[in-house]
């Protein structure tokens, strides 16, 4: 049985919800990464017994047609930060007209990258920030004070160890301080050292930019140094796409990399 720590007024609106016997039919559920969004879809439909389906990315317009007539209780997942504007233009019959015994929760880490036309047609709600104390609960460990202000979301700090955090937070301080004395090869270096499949023993990729931009603008906000915010900015910039599984992150770190690069080293060189 699932059981949801924090987030006291979602919980409260879905206890509404099942008291009334009313569950919407469509729900979008907006946080960062990691804030719970998959599990609180999980929880609801425990709670009103329906199946759950994760709708996956190479969904064809056949199979979605397919689900969209089903007769099974059913909850369906489309995690929206997966899908371009395109794609999800290919959702809006489903969402718009979906059968009695279906229901439908999106999610997204923000509203930026989702179709208007998609979020007229949902119920929203936001995911609230959680308190260290939550997350220690959730987690079963002591958090890191430093860990819980760069990423606040249980997701992320779940398996992240102090060593790893110590690895991600030297990498990022030099992507901050020293990139403008690396050369470009010796810059593309940092590709290299970052996880983007199943290699535990290199850097999170998505921990990663969360680290460098946090650092990036820290150091802005105590040295006013221009670098450090160009740093934050295309950080930034390229973190919105972290998430998008429609980017390659070989290819997505590469690209960062010369971006960065080349912003630092023509910013000192005009100084």
């Amino acid at each position: 049985m699932i059981t949801i720590i924090g987030q006291p007024k979602l919980v409260s609106m879905v206890d509404s919800y099942f008291t009334r016997g009313e569950l919407p039919k469509t729900l979008l559920f907006i946080g960062p990464s990691g804030c719970g969004k998959h599990t609180m879809a999980r929880y609801i439909a425990e709670k009103f017994e329906l199946n759950f389906v994760e709708i996956p990315e190479d969904i064809s317009s056949s199979e979605l047609d397919d689900y969209l007539f089903s007769t099974i209780n059913t909850m369906y997942l489309i995690d929206l930060n997966k899908f371009s504007e395109k794609q999800q233009n290919q959702f809006l019959k489903f969402i718009e007209e979906p059968s009695k015994s279906v229901f439908i929760t999106l999610i997204a880490n923000s509203e930026v990258n989702v179709l208007n036309t998609v979020l007229n047609r949902c119920i929203k709600h936001r995911f609230e920030q959680y308190t260290k104390e939550q997350i220690a609960q959730i987690t079963n460990t002591t958090v890191n004070d430093l860990a819980f202000e760069i990423f606040k979301t249980p997701g992320k700090l779940l398996n992240l160890t102090d060593a790893s955090f110590q690895a991600i937070i030297e990498l990022a301080d030099k992507v901050v301080h020293k990139i403008n004395f690396a050369t470009y090869p010796n810059a593309l270096i940092i590709t290299t050292k970052i996880n983007y499949k199943d290699l535990f023993d290199k850097i999170d990729f998505n921990l990663f930019f969360d680290v460098v931009e946090y650092l990036a603008l820290e150091d802005f906000k105590k040295t006013a140094n221009n670098q450090s915010f160009v740093v934050f900015e295309i950080t930034n910039k390229f973190k919105q796409y972290t998430t998008q599984s429609t980017f390659l992150k070989e290819g997505l770190m590469l690209n960062y990399l010369t971006t960065l690069w080349e912003a630092v080293h023509n910013d000192v060189s005009r100084t």
